[in-house]
C-alpha cells in the first residue's frame, strides 16, 4: 500500500495508486478505485452528465490508468472515450456517448 505521508513511496507492495477517496464526479461521489465517467452534451459541448461511478474492470487490475480504463470502457460498449484525466490518482474518463 502506498503511504501519502512518506511522499507516495511504497510502504509495501503497490503497483498502482488508486487515487483518493472519496472524489467528486459531477453530481456523484466516487470511491477509491472507481472510474468516473462523464458524457458530453448532445450538441457536442462541455461535459454535462450523466455522471457514473463505475468499479475499475478486472482487465485493469494492477493497471489503474487512463489508457487501460479508456480501452476497457470502449471494449465493453459503455461509451466512446474522448479523453481522460488522472488528477490525484483518480481516473476520470470523458465520453462522447453511451
Amino acid at each position: 500500500m502506498c503511504d501519502p505521508r512518506t511522499g507516495w513511496t511504497c510502504a509495501g507492495s503497490c503497483a498502482v495508486d488508486a487515487g483518493t477517496t472519496p472524489f467528486a464526479c459531477g453530481d456523484r461521489t466516487c470511491v477509491s478505485g472507481d472510474v468516473c465517467v462523464d458524457f458530453a452534451s448532445k450538441d457536442g459541448g462541455a461535459q454535462s452528465g450523466p455522471y457514473l461511478c463505475l468499479p475499475s474492470p478486472g482487465a485493469c487490475a494492477g493497471n489503474y490508468s487512463c489508457a487501460c480504463e479508456m480501452k476497457a470502457l470502449e471494449a465493453a460498449g459503455t461509451c466512446k472515450p474522448l479523453s481522460c484525466d488522472q488528477t490525484s490518482g483518480n481516473v476520470i474518463v470523458h465520453c462522447a456517448s453511451l
